[in-house]
């Protein structure tokens, strides 16, 4: 039995799959009344919104755009306990097609299949916070346009769009910092591998990635072995300067197969638009990336790796600076 929380619930990960299903393709959207707080805020890199309405209107529209979605759970990662609060890490992938009108335009009627990984802290029976990243970039190169396309849409339907700042868990959680030798060594490297596509040449650090490594990257790219890792991540941040990573959440969970282990961490990736690159002209503005990844460790190696940004959400920033001369 899962303290606090109704009885059909035998676990957080149970709670989080039912809950996940009945609102999105049972379609009841009254269930974000039950499962939501009435304060809860939802953060993803493009808004924040603060309150129960706002789901429940947000979820609406994603469906009339995408009325077939699905939501296949690839994991659900808990960690913490039902008096601070249970923070869920769930990394969905979702079959569709872009069938209606709405934020991305005219319906194209073209098959999609985007990744998406929602932290949320879970206590009572509801959701209280919860931080969403979805790969729009995948979206908008499936549909047929260029993610800076998107983006300026989308700046177009809010001209006064700014980042939004970043939101503070509610009290009495706190956040969770797993201080075990190989969660720590893949922090060390995930601030060597950003920090290594810049000309600065103090980043160098242990990989603890495998030769054979695979990594799924924004965009709906997938790599194989440690250079086209490296050379992904390069592509996506061409033109920033690494400035800091603030890491914010970071949970190590057991695997299914034995001997392996699965990591869980959230940052706020900080760089610094100073370089001609894939976002153009140089703007010099502060960027702020809102990052969630798993990653599979076998034998203190990363053998499989789920790096999440929201590719149009660094080309808004890019694209308000440049047009607001910031």
């Amino acid at each position: 039995m899962l303290p606090g929380f109704d009885a059909q619930f035998s676990s957080l990960e149970d709670y989080i799959l039912k809950i996940t299903e009945s609102i999105w393709e049972g379609g009841k959207l009254s269930d974000i009344e039950r499962f939501y707080s009435s304060g809860c805020q939802v953060e993803s890199p493009i808004h924040v919104s603060e309150g129960i309405t706002p789901v429940i209107e947000g979820t609406k529209k994603t469906l009339e755009t995408f009325p077939d979605r699905r939501l296949l759970a690839e994991a659900v990662l808990v960690s913490g306990d039902h008096l601070g609060g249970y923070l869920s890490s769930h990394r969905i992938m979702s079959p569709m097609v872009h069938a209606g009108a709405g934020r991305f335009g005219v319906p194209t009627n073209k098959p999609v299949f985007v990744r998406t990984i929602a932290d949320c802290i879970c206590r009572d029976n509801q959701i209280h916070h919860e931080w969403l990243v979805r790969d729009h970039g995948a979206i908008a190169r499936q549909i047929g346009i260029l993610p800076s396309t998107l983006a300026k849409d989308w700046l177009r339907l809010d001209d006064q769009w700014k980042a939004p700042k970043c939101t503070v868990a509610p009290l009495p959680f706190r956040p969770i910092m797993d201080d075990s030798r190989v969660s720590q060594a893949y922090l060390e490297s995930l601030r060597a591998s950003f920090g290594r596509q810049t000309p600065r040449a103090d980043r160098a650090a242990p990989d603890v990635h495998a030769r054979d490594v695979i990594a799924w990257h924004p965009g709906g790219f997938c790599s194989v072995g440690v250079q086209q890792r490296e050379g992904r991540i390069r592509t996506l941040l061409d033109g920033m300067s690494f400035y800091s990573l603030e890491v914010e959440s970071c949970t190590l969970h057991p695997h299914v197969h034995p001997g392996c282990m699965t990591i869980s961490t959230r940052y706020r990736l900080n760089l610094v638009h100073n370089r001609y690159g894939h976002y153009g002209e140089p703007t010099g503005a502060v960027v702020s990336v809102l990052g969630i990844q798993h990653a599979d460790v076998v034998d203190s190696q990363v053998v499989r790796e789920w790096i999440l940004m929201d590719e149009v959400a660094i080309w808004m920033q890019v694209l308000a600076a440049r047009r607001t001369g910031v």
